[in-house]
């Protein structure tokens, strides 16, 4: 069969017909011509086939050799493929990297970023898999994941801080709070609230707002589409909570941010691995780039800092 024979053989064909004979093959190769032509003898001995016609004057692919010359090239070129793969391998420049995140942190944080990371880490087979906050980190601690975006809550996982965000309140343009710079949740006390469900790292940290406020907002929908409450809101059925990492259309509605006291309530946003298990280059790369291009512009700058993650 052709892929069980010595790659030497097929590259002794290949040359011949790239230089035209084998004077100029022979040279390539850094062979004598009598050994080039052992290597052809012994080619066309274990397919069956003549691959060349020899005359005096010249040397030329038979139908044969020209079917099978490009079988050789094809299997050539798999050959040095798959030794690349392997050597990257082996260096930690490729692998699969699985990185879970919410699909809105997915849209504004990991999906403008795919691009540069591919030309950075150029064999790297990066899957991106929507999983929120905590899932996701527990996805990471079970080794289904490699890597989440998301805040922190599992503490048995490294996490690299990337940047703050916080929560907002959006309310249709014509809502008596569209007028304001903040809305303090204790506002919310008679409003119609339209919120994330629980298990989101938004809604447990709007809850958390709500109970240190002594608050016990009225729920008039619950979406796991942040773009879906947004859009509610603009219907005027309600104040929507979303967190600052949301792209949204800013068109009918006011984002303004949602604080309790004067002061802002969010967190910080990561990428974590399992520091116990040894980590390609290529992990540490995707990390780094995520810390790089936030470090001065990420989504929900505009709105402000708030406190440092929990160490």
């Amino acid at each position: 069969m052709a892929h069980d024979l010595d790659p030497r053989l097929l590259r002794a064909l290949v040359a011949v017909a790239d230089h035209g004979g084998f004077s100029a093959a022979a040279a390539a190769l850094h062979l004598t011509q009598p050994a080039l032509s052992r290597r052809i003898a012994e080619l066309e001995s274990a397919l069956g086939l003549q691959l060349l016609e020899r005359t005096s004057r010249r040397v030329a692919l038979t139908q044969a050799g020209v079917e099978m010359l490009a079988r050789f090239r094809g299997l050539l070129a798999e050959g040095d493929a798959t030794r690349e793969r392997a050597l990257a391998l082996s260096q930690g420049r490729a692998g699969i990297l699985r990185v879970g995140c919410a699909p809105m942190i997915m849209e504004s944080v990991v999906a403008p970023l795919i691009a540069k990371y591919r030309k950075r880490c150029p064999d790297v087979d990066l899957r991106l898999l929507e999983s929120g906050g905590a899932s996701a980190q527990e996805a990471v601690l079970s080794g289904r994941l490699d890597v989440a975006v998301a805040s922190p809550v599992e503490r048995r996982l490294h996490a690299r801080p990337l940047f703050p965000w916080c929560l907002l309140a959006v309310v249709a343009r014509s809502h008596p709070f569209a007028r304001a710079r903040t809305i303090d949740v204790a506002r919310l006390a008679q409003q119609p609230v339209l919120t994330l469900p629980a298990g989101f790292g938004t809604r447990a940290l709007f809850d958390a707002a709500c109970e240190t406020a002594n608050v016990r907002p009225a729920i008039r929908l619950e979406a796991a589409a942040a773009q879906t409450l947004v859009a509610a809101a603009r219907a005027s059925y309600g104040i929507a909570v979303v967190p600052t990492v949301l792209l949204m259309n800013p068109r009918g509605v006011k984002a303004l941010p949602l604080v309790v006291s004067g002061k802002s309530s969010g967190r910080w946003l990561a990428v974590m691995w399992n520091a116990k298990r040894p980590q390609p280059p290529f992990l540490m790369a995707f990390a780094d780039l995520l810390e790089e291009a936030l470090r001065d512009e990420y989504p929900g700058r505009e709105y402000g800092k708030v406190g440092r993650v929990a160490a």
